[in-house]
This record gives structure tokens, sequence and C-alpha cells, in this order.
């Protein structure tokens, strides 16, 4: 299920969806990644009870996650309305609604963005989507 919000006189949909999953960049390690990845290493390092990521990496994660779960319903696909369809789009419209909405607790900061993505990536299902079964029950009994 999505989350909306409004900006612009415009509401926009949040969904950790199929496109978000599938929608992959090169990193600067050269290897390939999906938007989401900053996100769950972020999510992973807080479990963890460490923080790896600095300050200066919040607003890369902010707009990584930000683009993804924007595809589904703002991207190019069928569903969507066209208007976020890169990610420098995604970080133009990351940093309008810090610039814009100054009050609010989600959409006037990047760490306000990036637990706001945390809380919708729970939501939708993120990490129960990825488990793994455990595969015992195949292994042949003795």
């Amino acid at each position: 299920m999505y989350r909306t919000f409004e900006h612009g006189g415009k509401e926009y949909r949040l969904e950790y969806s199929l496109e978000a999953y599938m929608t992959r960049y090169v990193g600067i390690d050269g290897a390939s990644k999906t938007h989401v990845a900053p996100l769950v290493e972020y999510i992973s390092s807080l479990n963890d009870g460490g923080n790896v990521a600095a300050a200066f990496d919040i607003p890369d994660i902010a707009a990584h996650a930000m683009y993804a779960g924007l595809l589904r319903w703002h991207g190019r696909g069928k569903r969507g309305d066209k208007s976020i369809c890169t990610f420098d789009d995604a970080c133009e419209f990351c940093m309008e609604l810090i610039d814009e909405h100054p009050d609010d607790q989600y959409l006037g900061t990047w760490s306000g963005l990036v637990m706001m993505c945390i809380e919708q990536i729970e939501a939708d299902g993120f990490f129960t989507k990825l488990a793994v079964e455990p595969q015992d029950h195949k292994k042949k009994k003795k």
C-alpha cells in the first residue's frame, strides 16, 4: 500500500513495489545496484547497532530511496504520470520538498525523507518479500 503526501497542489504516492526493486544504477564502485540498496544498507547498519552512514550520506540515501518509492506512480511505467522519470528528477524533487516544507517532520529535512522511506518500505513488506525460505526440508533424512 502506498503513502501519500502533497506538494505543489499535487498528491504524490510513495510505494516500494516491483519498479523499486528492478530499477538499477551503477554505483561509484562500478557495481549495479537497486535504488533501494543505500536505504537497505542504512537500515541494516541501524539494526546492527551502528550508523555506517555519515551525515553527508543521508541526502544520497534519501534521493535514491525517494526515487525508488516514487517510480510506480510517478515514473515512466504504465501507471506512472511521468513526473519523476530520472534520478536527477528525484534529486530536484527532494530539494523542492525540503525548501518548501521546512516545518514538516518528514518533507522538511533529508533525515525526515529517509525516515518516511524507512516507514514505507517496512509498511510495503520489503523485507518479508525478500525473505528466503529455509531449504532444510529439501535435505534427505538419514
